[in-house]
């Protein structure tokens, strides 16, 4: 299986995991189901049928991401991906000026400038198709699964909001095929 980072609701998070691709016959279509084991060592735990929204690939050393500053009521600031997710954080350089370590995934989402080179995903019928990032407008882009997900994170926390909850992943990107 491939290395990913799986969006635990439970804990408001993106945590450490193997998925596994699962295709079975479904009245003669294909159906694709991604199967992941999450957890470390002792606590590792199985998650069956996990939607593609609350799965990314971890991020890369070099890669520009979103970093969400709190200061200011909490804005996205374009950043880059210093070091691996090792034990909970991410090491990143925020504007070209600032290392900041141990930062949570949570606090870190893709970043797609326009003009972008990206793989857009068309169905299963379809599959992937490559594509350019057209607009950044984040008013283009409807709510996902795991806004919502982060949403229902926020209501729900213990006690009360929790700030660690409250943020929007993925990079809001629109991107049309070439």
């Amino acid at each position: 299986g491939a290395q990913v980072e799986y969006f635990s609701m439970t804990h408001c998070t993106w945590v450490g995991g193997v998925v596994n691709l699962v295709v079975q016959d479904f009245d003669g279509e294909p159906r694709i189901q991604y199967n992941t084991i999450v957890g470390s060592n002792g606590r590792r735990q199985s998650r069956d049928d996990v939607h593609l929204s609350i799965l990314r690939t971890p991020l890369k050393i070099g890669e520009h991401v979103q970093f969400l500053q709190w200061r200011h009521g909490g804005i996205w600031v374009d950043a880059r991906v210093l070091g691996g997710h090792a034990h909970g954080g991410y090491k990143i350089e925020v504007d070209g000026e600032c290392n900041l370590s141990n930062v949570p995934p949570q606090r870190l989402r893709r970043s797609y400038p326009v003009g972008s080179e990206v793989l857009l995903y068309k169905g299963p019928a379809i599959g992937f198709v490559e594509a350019r990032v057209e607009s950044t407008d984040s008013t283009l882009i409807a709510e996902t699964d795991t806004t919502f997900a982060l949403r229902f994170c926020a209501e729900i926390g213990s006690e009360a909001w929790s700030p660690r909850c409250g943020v929007e992943i993925g990079s809001p990107a629109r991107a049309s095929p070439h």
